[in-house]
């Protein structure tokens, strides 16, 4: 089977419990919606194919406009 994508957000990334899960997807992409104007969001993400072992991205951040 393929790769699992799974998608978490934030507004306070040194806050680790303030991550939240925002979506499973089979696809390297994510379209979230509701996201306020002028804010600025963080995101990782995990993927997950052989062995189920997690492999982290490195935090990003969008601010939307």
């Amino acid at each position: 089977s393929g790769a699992n994508y799974e998608w978490f957000m934030t507004e306070t990334p040194d806050d680790n419990n303030s991550w939240v899960r925002i979506g499973l997807t089979h696809q390297a992409r994510l379209l979230k919606s509701g996201l306020t104007s002028g804010k600025k969001y963080y995101f990782k993400v995990a993927t997950s194919a052989l062995n189920n072992v997690a492999i982290w991205s490195t935090v990003f951040f969008v601010i939307v406009v």
